[in-house]
Formats: C-alpha cells, sequence, structure tokens
C-alpha cells in the first residue's frame, strides 16, 4: 500500500500536526519507508519464537502489605488521642 499526500494530510489532520506543502513530499516518503520496512519484517520467519513483551527483568516494585507500629509521638496520634503538647 502506497501512502499518499491525501493521507498525509489526513494523518496530520487527526494528529493536529500542522505540515507545510514543502514538508509533504518528505512526510509521503517517510511513511512509505516506514510501511515498506514492516512489509519485510512481515515476512520474516517466527516459528518457534516465544512472544515477549520485554526484554528486561520485571519485578514488582510494590512493597509488602503490613502494619506498622504507630509511633506515640506522631501529630495523628496526639490528635486522635487530644494530647497536647
Amino acid at each position: 500500500m502506497k501512502v499518499t499526500e491525501k493521507d498525509v494530510r489526513y494523518i496530520a489532520e487527526l494528529s493536529r500536526l500542522e505540515i507545510s506543502e514543502e514538508e509533504m513530499p518528505m512526510f509521503t516518503e517517510q511513511f512509505n519507508q516506514i510501511l515498506e520496512y514492516a512489509d519485510i519484517l512481515e515476512k520474516v520467519d517466527t516459528a518457534g519464537i516465544e512472544p515477549t513483551f520485554s526484554i528486561l527483568p520485571l519485578y514488582n516494585v510494590m512493597r509488602d502489605c503490613r502494619t506498622q507500629r504507630r509511633i506515640q509521638g506522631s501529630a495523628r496520634y496526639r490528635i486522635r488521642r487530644g494530647i497536647r503538647r
């Protein structure tokens, strides 16, 4: 599928980008190059290769849920207990 200048204008409008008439041929060519590369990648044999969602090891960054002892000197503790300093 070949991208035309009309397609680029439509994409620019959807993206709310302003593309000048001088830039139009450049963007048209770049879109076509991207699609040509996608066609090449589509032809690659990926049989036997497991899907990968990340190349980096992932780990949970959330801390364990555990209760903590109240600090009696905290402002919240004093307010709840009606304690003045």
